[in-house]
């Protein structure tokens, strides 16, 4: 069957689990290369369906990856591994297909935009660095103990696709970016960063100082805009509702 892949691979009814790295679903390809079948699913969570688990193996990650690169591009890698962040139903399988495609294609799948295994994969990259974009404008820090707080709660996962942007910009001070969705923060000082899973974290409550900033900032924004000309439609295309909750000029 060609299963949208021009490849021959028969359909496995097993879903295969793994870890839900990126490691891990190198593994899952590996896994469907050799035994010439594509898995009803791929999932990092246990399902009650009929299923085989998959081990994160280093040594067959770095296979795949280079497998990838050499005989597709390492354009396609960069698509895939920034494609991996995104929050898409059946992101893996998706993932899966366009690399089975691509190794029987080469580096011409990267062109071939509207084919059904190319086509959702650039569109889940395009996501993804449309949002890691969009945070480096919408990351509001505060200043909690001497420290810079920031919690963000995207989409898609970014936050190591804007930590050498802040990193570059605030290399002088110490601060702190959460991603609340997915307890996950990245934590920088004297020019080392690093990354830390925490399911919550316990921000010192602001000072007076930065109340003092806070309400400076929302009079700014209150008073910036020209009253005869609000437009809800383009401020909320330029700003959308989903990340104001953790915006400073939004915040009761």
């Amino acid at each position: 069957m060609h299963n949208g892949t021009d490849v021959k691979y028969s359909d496995s009814p097993l879903i295969c689990i793994y870890d839900g790295t990126f490691d891990g679903f190198l593994c899952c390809v590996f896994h469907a290369v050799y035994s010439r079948s594509i898995p009803a699913g791929i999932s990092y969570e246990a399902t009650l369906l009929p299923s085989r688990t998959i081990p994160t193996d280093a040594v067959k990650a770095e296979r795949v990856a280079r497998g990838i690169k050499e005989k597709i591009s390492h354009a396609a890698f960069d698509t895939v591994r920034t494609a991996f962040r995104a929050s898409a139903p059946d992101r893996e399988l998706l993932l899966l297909r366009f690399l089975l495609l691509g190794f029987c294609k080469g580096g011409a799948v990267m062109s071939m935009l509207s084919h059904e295994a190319v086509a959702p994969v650039m569109k889940m990259e395009k996501a993804v660095r449309n949002e890691a974009h969009r945070m480096k404008e919408f990351v509001r820090f505060s200043d909690s103990g001497g420290a810079l707080t920031a919690v963000i709660a995207p989409r898609h996962d970014v936050l190591e696709l804007i930590t050498a942007h802040f990193s570059d910009r605030l290399r002088g001070e110490k601060f702190l970016i959460w991603d609340e969705t997915r307890g996950k923060a990245f934590v920088y000082e004297n020019g080392h960063g690093g990354f830390l899973f925490a399911d919550n974290i316990d921000i010192p409550a602001p000072g007076e100082e930065e109340l003092a900033f806070r309400r400076l900032w929302k009079l700014f924004y209150d008073t910036v805009e020209i009253k005869q000309r609000h437009n809800d439609r383009c401020r909320n295309t330029h700003l959308p509702k989903f990340y104001r909750k953790n915006m400073t000029e939004f915040k009761d």
